[in-house]
């Protein structure tokens, strides 16, 4: 390099070029022949300035400013910086869902962790759902007369049974049980309930009949008694809920 620099320096008046290197930069000290006294001259030659590829940026204007729009190019694929007014977005892959998450349903005190899998669903799925339907209702009628004797738990669990041996809950169909269709249910392998119990059901079938006759459908006769209009209590414990109310009785 120090051979480029000295064929660069001027040679001529009798001046002769000398190249002094150092940290401050490259300095050439151009001096007369010996026999001149008392005559110093400097001249300094800077540092290169790096270059850049214009073509890179064809809006710069100089090669400062080219230099800091590649510099600042480089920062953005490194991911080092950000342009101002430009906000970061999330990427979300094709086919994910946007749809907000949905909040989980409070239960009520007696679902537990520990719950049967069939006594939570009913929990989530039919507690305090209002049932319209003649052939429903009866079915929470019987399962309501079955709780004398079972548990819950286990009238979820014998469901099915209940549903195939009494007709699929059809009060048409059950008022017409004889004693030939009574026996065998209460001496099968599979016992629902006892004998007064399944009496009782039969029995409510035939009364249930009476009721449409007079009110239309079941629906309407047990909806009456509330002015078609759901009870929401505003019990906070279930230790508050009491074991049975005016309203209860007059149904039954």
């Amino acid at each position: 390099m120090s051979e480029v620099l000295e064929a660069l320096l001027p040679k001529e008046n009798g001046l002769e070029a000398r190249l002094e290197l150092g940290l401050a930069g490259n300095r050439a000290t151009m001096r007369r022949p010996s026999s001149s006294k008392n005559w110093r001259t400097k001249a300094v030659v800077d540092k290169p300035v790096p270059q850049c590829d214009v073509s890179a940026d064809s809006s710069c204007s100089s090669d400062s400013s080219c230099c800091l729009t590649s510099a600042k190019k480089k920062r953005l694929q490194h991911g080092r910086g950000t342009p101002k007014g430009v906000r970061s977005v999330k990427v979300v892959p094709d086919g994910a869902d946007l749809s907000p998450p949905v909040p989980m349903k409070r239960k009520c005190t007696w679902i537990t962790p520990n719950s049967d899998p069939l006594y939570a669903s009913f929990h989530d799925e039919e507690w305090g759902v209002p049932v319209h339907e003649d052939r429903k209702l009866f079915e929470l009628l019987v399962l309501s007369v079955a709780l004398a004797e079972l548990s819950w738990q286990t009238i979820l669990s014998k469901r099915d049974v209940f549903r195939e041996k009494l007709d699929n809950f059809d009060p048409t169909s059950i008022a017409k049980f004889t004693e030939k269709r009574i026996i065998p249910l209460k001496s099968s392998g599979t016992t629902l309930l006892s004998e007064m119990k399944l009496r009782a059901v039969v029995d409510n079938a035939r009364q249930t009949l009476e009721v449409v006759k007079e009110f239309g459908s079941f629906r309407n006769y047990c909806w009456s008694f509330v002015n078609n209009k759901p009870i929401i209590n505003g019990f906070r414990y279930a230790r508050q809920v009491p074991v049975k109310t005016p309203k209860a009785e007059t149904i039954t």
